[in-house]
């Protein structure tokens, strides 16, 4: 089975990008050997345990998957990070902070429109409201709006 950007969650993707090696690696691959990028650009695969590029004889993706379980271009996964990220809010959308201990979930009412790059978020089922940066916030998945709260540990508890 080959996997694709639509498989992964914006977590993993975000994980496969920040774990590549350097900007030459464009192409994650997962074999029965492992984890492996690859700068096919430079014919190279890179060995984590050396720390180092060696060489390679792969010269497309297509050449990959005859070899590797899952094959992914790197590009795909930023493109695909990048349009989720720049995803707009609207009003009634549900949203988790992005960091922190607040695991709470929260409706995005409207945005501000003096300073769009803020908004107030509703604490859900509250009367509650807090100004806060756009960056910080992002959709809370089908899961987490399900359980009422973030969801990025497993003892995550609902707090309200």
């Amino acid at each position: 089975m080959k996997t694709t950007v639509n498989n992964l969650t914006i977590e993993q993707m975000r994980e496969i990008v920040e774990g590549a090696p350097d900007k030459t690696a464009d192409t994650y691959c997962v074999g029965d050997w492992g984890i492996a990028y690859f700068s096919l650009e430079f014919k190279s695969v890179w060995c984590a345990e050396d720390k180092d590029w060696f060489d390679s004889d792969y010269e497309t993706i297509e050449e990959l998957g005859c070899d590797y379980k899952i094959v992914i271009a790197l590009d795909d996964l930023r493109t695909a990070i990048a349009e989720h990220d720049s995803r707009e809010f609207k009003a009634g959308d549900w949203v988790v902070k992005i960091r922190g201990n607040d695991h709470r979930l929260y409706v995005f009412p409207i945005q501000n429109i003096a300073n769009p790059k803020c908004c107030y978020i509703d604490e859900a089922y509250k009367n509650r409201s807090e100004y806060i940066s756009i960056i910080n916030i992002r959709h809370a998945t089908p899961d987490e709006i399900k359980a009422g709260h973030r969801i990025d540990t497993p003892n995550c508890e609902v707090r309200g």
